[in-house]
C-alpha cells in the first residue's frame, strides 16, 4: 500500500504531513487531493487545512479504468514519467504514475479540459488531480 505521504507538500495549508478526520486520512499537495479510510483518532491539532471533504464528496461516477502510464523508464535511481492524457486532459506523469500504483483505479471521466479528475481505487482510497495547463502542454 502507498504512503500518503507521496501526496503531500506545504502549501498555503499546513499540509506537509497527512492528517485525520472524520474517518478519512488526508494528503494534499493542492495538485492532487487523495483520501483513505482510517480507523484512527482526528490529528488536527490546530493545522489550517482546506474543507477537503466538500472537494471530494460526490456523487462521481467511476466508470473508466486508470490508463497504464505510457513511457515509463529509469534513469539511474529516478523514475520518468511523462504526462499523460486522461479523458481529454493533460494528467503530471509523476502523479499518473501514483495514481495507477494504487492499484485498481477507476475514475469519473465528465469535466472539462481544465477540470479535476476524481477517482477511486479497489481499497477505497479517493481522490481529485487537477491537469497541467492546456496552453502549458497542449500543441493542439
Amino acid at each position: 500500500m502507498i504512503s500518503l505521504t507521496a501526496f503531500c507538500k506545504s502549501t498555503e495549508f499546513d499540509t506537509s504531513t497527512t492528517w485525520i478526520k472524520d474517518g478519512w486520512e488526508y494528503a494534499t499537495d493542492c495538485a492532487i487531493l487523495v483520501r483513505r479510510p482510517t480507523t484512527d483518532p482526528d490529528n488536527l491539532n490546530g493545522r489550517r487545512l482546506p474543507n477537503a471533504a466538500k472537494l471530494l464528496d460526490g456523487p462521481h461516477n467511476y466508470q473508466a479504468e486508470w490508463p497504464i502510464p505510457e513511457g515509463v523508464s529509469r534513469d539511474g535511481q529516478s523514475i520518468l514519467a511523462p504526462n499523460s492524457k486522461v479523458s481529454g486532459r493533460n494528467i503530471a506523469g509523476g502523479y499518473a504514475l501514483l495514481i495507477y500504483l494504487l492499484g485498481k483505479v477507476y475514475y469519473d471521466p465528465s469535466g472539462g479540459p481544465e477540470e479535476a479528475i476524481y477517482f477511486r481505487a479497489a481499497d477505497g482510497t479517493e481522490g481529485a488531480i487537477m491537469p497541467l495547463e492546456r496552453s502549458r502542454y497542449d500543441a493542439d
